[in-house]
């Protein structure tokens, strides 16, 4: 059996979606067989989708917590610049800061809510 653990779901079995994607590219070889098109390595177009299905996993739950991530970024920018002047981050060790204390907190959070296996998003400087 086949199992895959989900940041947003916990322990998943995914023995039908394994069945489903393996369906998938021994179709996609059937028909290139048809048009006289080199075939696809099994194993590795199996591999590529299970990553590409786990990505997008991924991206979803990261986009779930991006609001609290720009709520976290905003209080610390409010807390740095009440403490600094109105002009900070002035430079890019200043900005360096808030990106660490933002992230900081959002692990924090994240760790309270049981998810520990999420990469901080990027954010450009707003």
């Amino acid at each position: 059996m086949h199992y895959y653990c989900s940041p947003l779901f916990g322990i998943i079995h995914m023995e039908s979606d394994f069945q489903g994607i393996e369906t998938s590219v021994c179709d996609r070889n059937r028909l290139r067989r048809r048009s006289g098109l080199p075939l696809l390595d099994e194993e590795r177009e199996f591999t590529r989708t299970v990553a590409v299905l786990k990505w997008n996993e991924r991206q979803t739950a990261i986009n779930v917590h991006m609001a609290v991530y720009l709520k976290l970024r905003q209080e610390v920018l409010h807390a740095m610049r009440s403490e600094r002047g109105d002009n900070f981050p002035p430079n890019s060790f200043s900005h360096c800061l808030l990106i660490a204390e933002t992230e900081r907190r959002f692990r924090k959070y994240l760790l309270s809510i049981g998810m520990v296996d999420l990469p901080i998003p990027c954010i450009p400087s707003l």
